[in-house]
């Protein structure tokens, strides 16, 4: 009798965080810019798959700067990567690489900076030059030095874009480092349903993941399935 009341307790519990999380998703999926339509939203089928972990988080971050097969052992991170012959090469790296990178980043980053200066500051040089009429060189030579230190700003101010990007990775993943490794941040479910196109007025049968945060209290993000 009390397994069978145990029973009837997990599966009512279970039915109402199925409930919840239906009437969540018909929200995500019907709401757009602010906007809430009735687009008759039918729940087909809901399966919980595999959760968003730590792990994850750090690969997703490290993905630009590192290679992404990986095994946990430990406080280590053991990579697979090509070698420069070609031939998978097995390495370790602890969490700490991460500082080190940021700080080779960074100094990459400087070199960049003084490029970028360097070519604004013979720019304005060429420029005040050309305008005071006293550079003594030919109109082609003017033309080309002009491009080339162009050339040096744009190419400077791309390098620096694309490294605050890395660095901004690189940081987001030293904030999961210092999170155990297999903790769960968000669940993922995925998820058949129907709705009837406003646009079209036909009726449209999706599968579509989404992200809820540990609580099951909202959806943070989804992506259709392919």
């Amino acid at each position: 009798m009390k397994k069978l009341l145990l029973f009837v307790f997990i599966a009512s519990v279970i039915g109402c965080e199925s409930h919840k999380q239906t009437k969540l998703i018909e929200f995500f999926v019907s709401t757009k810019d602010g906007v809430t339509s009735n687009l008759s939203f039918k729940m087909i089928n809901l399966k919980e798959i595999i959760p968003i972990t730590v792990t994850d988080s750090m690969l997703f971050f490290l993905a630009d700067t590192m290679p992404i097969k990986y095994i946990w052992k430990g406080d280590s991170l053991y990579f697979t990567y090509p070698d420069r012959d070609g031939s998978l090469k097995n390495d370790v790296m602890s969490k700490s690489i991460i500082d080190n990178q940021i700080l080779s980043w960074s100094e990459m980053r400087k070199r960049h900076e003084k490029d970028l200066s360097e070519a604004k500051s013979n720019l304005k040089g060429v420029e005040r030059d050309i305008e005071r009429d006293t550079y003594n060189r030919s109109y082609a030579f003017t033309s080309f030095m002009k491009n080339l230190y162009e050339s040096s700003i744009e190419s400077a101010e791309e390098s620096i874009s694309i490294i605050d990007g890395v660095l901004e990775d690189l940081k987001s993943a030293k904030k999961y480092s210092l999170i155990p490794s297999d903790t769960r941040l968000l669940r993922a479910f995925e998820c058949t349903y129907s709705i009837i196109n406003p646009v079209l007025r036909i009726k449209q049968t999706q599968t579509q993941i989404f992200y809820f945060d540990n609580d099951l209290t909202k959806v943070i993000d989804s992506y259709l399935k392919k």
